[in-house]
């Protein structure tokens, strides 16, 4: 099921949180998992813990780059 992925569980994102999985597992085999028995379940297959990374979808990294050598450098000082 979690190679399946998290949208064909049924959730609204692919992202496996030990949440989810405890949600899963309560939802399909009727065992309640704490969060520790979640996050073995996810070890186990090789699951790593991953969190997205926040940021603007309108981006602009060579403006970020500019600013950084231009203004960050002149603030530190």
């Amino acid at each position: 099921m979690l190679v399946k992925g998290a949208l064909a569980a049924g959730f609204p994102t692919e992202v496996w949180t030990v949440k989810r999985v405890r949600v899963l597992i309560e939802r399909e085999i009727g065992v309640k998992k704490s969060n520790i028995g979640g996050w073995e379940l996810l070890r186990r297959p090789g699951f790593s813990p991953q969190k997205p990374e926040k940021r603007a979808l309108r981006r602009d990294e060579q403006a970020i780059v500019t600013w950084k050598r231009k203004s960050w450098s002149a603030l530190k000082k």
